[in-house]
This record gives structure tokens, C-alpha cells and sequence, in this order.
């Protein structure tokens, strides 16, 4: 007789919360490139929706001007903002990593 399966579901939140313990960052969220939130954690004073819908679109944009300017997708995106930064960063080609930083890049 076999034994029992253990669960081995995991929830996909679990993959960004680790990236809360950064110095400063109150919100982590993995983004599909359509700008849609796959998982997030951290701070709920914004729209983690919101966000990623804009953000999917700033990484498009930047990816298309790789693309026009004949060099690699970027490695990274960081929009600095008085007193508060998003950083992008792709890990698959259908999936980057939305860090929002207070205090700036």
C-alpha cells in the first residue's frame, strides 16, 4: 500500500513575501505581461491592481524600445518617484517582479 501524498499545493503569494524583508519595500507582487497580478503581499494602501496594469504597460514600453533601439529586453525598470520608487524586473517573458520601495531606488 502506498503511502498518504503530503499536499504539495503552495500559494503563490509565498513567492514574493520573502522580498518584503528588503530595506523599505511595502508592497511585492508578480505581474504577467498583460499587466495582471499573478500574486502579491505587502502594504494594501494601493491598488496592487491598479499597479500592476500600469506597470505591465511600462515594462511593455520598455521592452518595445529595446526592441527599436536593437538591444536585450531590460533587466531592470525603475521608476523613482519623490519619495517612493517601483522597480520592475522581468523573470520569465511572461512574468516580472513589481517591488514598490518607500524612500526611493
Amino acid at each position: 500500500m502506498d503511502a498518504p501524498r503530503e499536499d504539495t499545493a503552495f500559494d503563490m503569494n509565498d513567492i514574493v513575501v520573502p522580498y518584503l524583508q528588503i530595506d523599505g519595500v511595502i508592497t511585492a507582487a508578480l505581474v504577467s505581461a498583460e499587466g495582471l497580478p499573478v500574486a502579491a503581499a505587502g502594504s494594501t494602501e494601493v491598488s496592487v491592481e491598479v499597479l500592476a496594469a500600469y506597470a505591465g504597460a511600462a515594462m511593455s514600453a520598455a521592452v518595445e524600445l529595446a526592441g527599436e533601439l536593437e538591444m536585450q529586453t531590460p533587466r531592470i525598470l525603475t521608476l523613482d518617484f519623490s519619495g517612493r520608487a517601483l522597480i520592475l524586473a522581468p523573470v520569465t517573458n511572461e512574468i516580472f517582479l513589481l517591488l514598490i520601495r518607500e524612500g526611493g531606488s
